[in-house]
C-alpha cells in the first residue's frame, strides 16, 4: 500500500476551472515513504526538483569532508544519502508549499495509476466514499474569541 499526498497549484486549480480532467494533470502526486532515486542520486535528484537550499546544504557537507580521511567521507556520503533517502519526499512536499502549492488529500493506494483514478472520481464526485476535493480550500478567516463574543 502507498501513501499519496495531493497537491494542487492555486493558480493552476482556477485555470482547469471545473473539468476534473484538467485538475487531475495539474495535480502533483508526492509519494508518502523512502525515496529511492533521492538516496541513490542525491545532489542530482535535489536539482532535477529544484530544491536550492537543501542542494546547497548538501554540496557544503560533502565538500567540508572532502578533506577528512576515505573513511569518513564514505560514512558522510552514506548519512547524506539515506538522510535524502527517508526525508526526500518530505523536502519535496514542502518545496512544493514554498512554491504556491497547497495539499488537498492524501489518498492511500496501490498504486500511482489506482491514486489519479481516485483523485479523478474524488473531484468529479463520483468516489464511493461521498468525498470530494476542492480544486483550492476556502481559507476561512480566523476571528479572535473576542471578536466573536462582541458580535454576539
Amino acid at each position: 500500500m502507498h501513501v499519496y499526498s495531493v497537491m494542487l497549484r492555486e493558480d493552476a486549480a482556477v485555470q482547469a476551472g471545473n473539468d476534473p480532467a484538467q485538475q487531475v494533470q495539474t495535480a502533483r502526486l508526492v509519494r508518502e515513504g523512502f525515496s529511492w532515486p533521492a538516496f541513490l542520486l542525491g545532489p542530482v535528484w535535489l536539482l532535477w526538483h529544484r530544491l536550492w537550499w537543501p542542494l546547497a546544504t548538501v554540496l557544503i557537507v560533502l565538500l567540508a569532508v572532502g578533506m577528512a580521511p576515505p573513511w569518513v567521507q564514505s560514512l558522510a556520503s552514506l548519512a547524506v544519502s539515506l538522510i535524502l533517502g527517508f526525508e526526500g519526499n518530505g523536502l519535496l512536499r514542502a518545496g512544493l508549499e514554498r512554491r504556491g502549492w497547497r495539499e488537498v488529500t492524501v489518498l492511500a493506494t496501490h498504486d500511482r495509476d489506482e491514486a489519479e483514478l481516485r483523485l479523478a472520481g474524488m473531484l468529479t464526485g463520483g468516489d464511493d466514499s461521498g468525498r470530494t476535493v476542492s480544486p483550492m480550500p476556502a481559507a476561512t478567516p480566523e476571528v479572535p474569541p473576542v471578536a466573536a463574543r462582541k458580535g454576539a
